[in-house]
Formats: structure tokens, C-alpha cells, sequence
């Protein structure tokens, strides 16, 4: 019988989401500075770092409530969910390429 989801999001070594730079959510583990260190490199530093503490929204909720590691770059978007959040005017790619690098390095990071 194999590992239910809860299972195996409580055996990631570590998830990770993004969405832009406007903070970063985390769990102990070897990406909570590394988060941040990696995208203050990129030239992309986060708004702000949430307290370990905070339980997170969507699905980041679930993996922290089952006991799950992930580092989750989350912000907001005015026009998300709405016709108008379409390339290239509502999209920054410059600042997409350097949250790109960052959590590429992250994960690299995170694999060593």
C-alpha cells in the first residue's frame, strides 16, 4: 500500500512555491536565511519574512499542518483572477527572471 499525500508532504524534504517578491513564508529547515540570502543575490529581496509560526493560506496550509518543511515566496497581484492579468503589461518578466534564479539557487542549495 503506498504513502497517503500526508505522508509524503510530511516526508518532503522541503517544498517550494512562488509567486513574487512580496514575502516568504517557511518552516525550519535549511532554506529558512537561504530564502531570503538567495533572492536578496538575485536583486529581488523579499518585502518582509513571515514569522515560522504563521500558518499559512492555500496549499502551503496544508504541507505546514502536516508537519511538511517548504519555503513559499508569496505575494499579491491586483489584477489576479481578472481579464487584464495578461502578458506583457501586467507582467514583469525582470523581476519573474530574478525570483527564477533565485529559487533555482535555493533549490540547488537545498540539494546538497
Amino acid at each position: 500500500m503506498g504513502s497517503t499525500t500526508d505522508d509524503r508532504t510530511a516526508r518532503a524534504a522541503a517544498w517550494l512555491a512562488a509567486w513574487d517578491r512580496q514575502g516568504v513564508h517557511r518552516t525550519a529547515t535549511r532554506g529558512d536565511e537561504a530564502a531570503a540570502d538567495w533572492l536578496i543575490r538575485a536583486g529581488q529581496p523579499a518585502d518582509r519574512i513571515a514569522p515560522k509560526t504563521l500558518v499559512p493560506s492555500g496549499e502551503t496550509r496544508d504541507i505546514h499542518r502536516a508537519g511538511g518543511c517548504y519555503v513559499t515566496l508569496v505575494g499579491s497581484n491586483p489584477l489576479f483572477h481578472l481579464p487584464q492579468d495578461r502578458w506583457p503589461h501586467a507582467v514583469d518578466t525582470a523581476a519573474i527572471t530574478r525570483i527564477t534564479a533565485a529559487a533555482a539557487g535555493l533549490v540547488l542549495n537545498l540539494t546538497r
